[in-house]
């Protein structure tokens, strides 16, 4: 987390953190989107073998967006969270 102070104001950025999890996942190309998720959005139950290590990227990725959410990024809670409900119903699939 990184805090800068200027004048009378105090920021609080997780920048460094979030470019690290992007390059991480392989992401550095992705493009944004000014909403994360759309409304109504369900996830769709996986049918076929799970993967174990793409589930482990999954929830690692999740993980990491939790992290950020809590620390400076409370607009994005609904979506991390969605997907987190998501991570868990492949946890208990297995």
């Amino acid at each position: 987390m990184h805090v800068t102070r200027k004048e009378q104001s105090i920021y609080i950025d997780q920048c460094s953190y979030l470019d690290k999890v992007v390059e991480r996942f392989g992401m550095t190309n992705a493009k944004y989107a000014r909403t994360p998720l759309q409304t109504g959005y369900t996830p769709t139950p996986n049918q076929g073998e799970v993967n174990p290590h793409l589930r482990t990227l999954f929830q690692q990725m999740i993980g990491s967006l939790l992290y950020i959410m809590l620390g400076t990024r409370p607009d994005i809670a609904f979506a991390v969270t969605k997907l987190a409900q998501f991570a868990a119903i492949l946890q208990k699939s297995t």
